[in-house]
């Protein structure tokens, strides 16, 4: 949803989705734009969405690493990448991948990047690397999809507790 409030599409637009995953926002803005192109590590996740966008001439997906995109240069106007830059190893990799994303899209595309936030827990005090362990145990529990709604559940309940509304 956010992508769609902060990206505008248009009908002519060519769209890179760098690690699509189940393909939602191809599911929202395929009949809106002229190609959907995603590319994914996971060939098994390309695999899935080939099958889910089978009956799309305009959408269609390549497997491989972020940092070598099998796309010509200057040729997308919008290019995506949703909580996956995090998933490159070395800071030469994420160059590569950045490198790669400015070549593949226009002088006028519009690239956006949104990753989830890593904490390294050796810079923080002692007292708070163990809310951030239970906070990273509970994300790895609930997925991406449903940890925000554990963090509210969370603070609720911690509201609830400090203000001694419930026993």
């Amino acid at each position: 949803r956010k992508v769609m409030r902060l990206v505008p599409f248009s009908p002519q637009d060519k769209v890179l989705d760098i690690s699509p995953g189940r393909g939602l926002l191809f599911e929202r803005i395929r009949n809106n734009v002229a190609e959907c192109k995603g590319h994914d590590i996971s060939s098994t996740m390309v695999e899935r969405v080939k099958k889910k966008f089978a009956g799309y001439p305009n959408v269609s997906f390549t497997c491989g690493s972020a940092s070598t995109l099998p796309y010509p240069d200057n040729y997308f106007d919008k290019v995506l990448m949703t909580s996956a830059f995090c998933l490159q190893e070395t800071k030469k990799e994420c160059m590569q991948t950045l490198a790669e994303i400015r070549r593949v899209a226009k002088d006028t595309a519009r690239i956006f990047i949104s990753d989830i936030h890593v904490v390294d827990e050796s810079t923080l005090p002692r007292e708070q690397v163990r809310p951030v362990q239970r906070l990273l145990r509970r994300f790895a529990q609930d997925g991406i999809l449903r940890f925000p709604l554990s963090v509210v559940r969370y603070a609720v309940q911690r509201i609830r507790v400090r203000f001694e509304l419930e026993p």
